[in-house]
């Protein structure tokens, strides 16, 4: 590329090229201007394939370029069309780079907007490490059931079936297993901490059935009745 193709450190476009690229890209489709995730996003404001360093995907006669492309495929055709607009020389190499890797990609780039989203909606949740470790082993669970549904037909046999369900039931209880680990990891740092507390479960009954038998009214029992409520929810959440 020529020293005057050359992208400043800005990530501006070229001279001679240059179009106002804020009022053409927007580098992210979230809310959040700084968002990490946005950064992924290369796409024009009408979801068309930006890229900013690109001289191509920066010049005003893009439009023209491409449809020149699209006519002949010919990169003599490009160069001749860039110099006439903007006295550019452009290599071969700008023009494949563009054609093959920006032209052709505002499906994908479309695309990593819609995983991005999902990502983002599933961040916001806010989620406990052992949380994270249940959804996990759900995860698993559910696999494990979809692998032992997997039956022989015409294109693959018993033997080849039975080969795919015991390595991927391996492979998964490996991943299932190491979640257990983790899980009991956490709860005995948790109980060395002081910050669990274990209780037998029947001694844990009495003491509540003892408690509600005792009440004297039914707004003591009330009381005992949600206190009893959100420490099993606490309890559920911890298995």
């Amino acid at each position: 590329m020529a020293d005057d193709l050359k992208p400043e450190d800005s990530m501006s476009p070229p001279p001679d090229l240059t179009r106002k690229v804020e009022d053409n890209f927007v580098p992210t489709v979230f809310a959040d201007t700084n968002d990490v995730l946005a950064q992924l996003i290369n796409l024009s404001s009408d979801h068309i394939m930006h890229e900013p360093t690109c001289v191509i995907c920066a010049s005003p006669y893009r439009d023209e370029i491409e449809k020149k492309w699209v006519e002949t495929k010919s990169h003599e055709d490009i160069r001749n069309l860039v110099k006439v607009k903007s006295g550019v020389k452009l290599s071969n190499d700008v023009i494949d780079n563009h054609v093959y890797h920006h032209y052709t990609r505002g499906v994908q780039e479309i695309q990593k907007v819609e995983y991005v989203n999902k990502l983002r909606r599933m961040s916001s949740v806010e989620l406990t490490t052992l949380d994270r470790i249940k959804l996990g082993c759900s995860a698993i669970e559910e696999r494990l059931s979809g692998i032992n549904s997997i039956v022989p037909d015409n294109n693959i046999s018993l033997a080849e079936i039975e080969k795919i369900k015991t390595d991927g039931v391996t492979k998964l209880m490996s991943a299932y297993n190491n979640l257990i680990k983790l899980k009991a990891t956490i709860i005995g740092e948790m109980k060395d901490d002081d910050k669990l507390t274990v209780v037998p479960k029947q001694e844990f009954a009495t003491i509540f059935n003892d408690a509600l038998v005792e009440a004297k009214n039914d707004t003591e029992r009330d009381v005992i009745k949600k206190l009893l409520d959100r420490i099993t929810e606490l309890a559920t959440k911890m298995q």
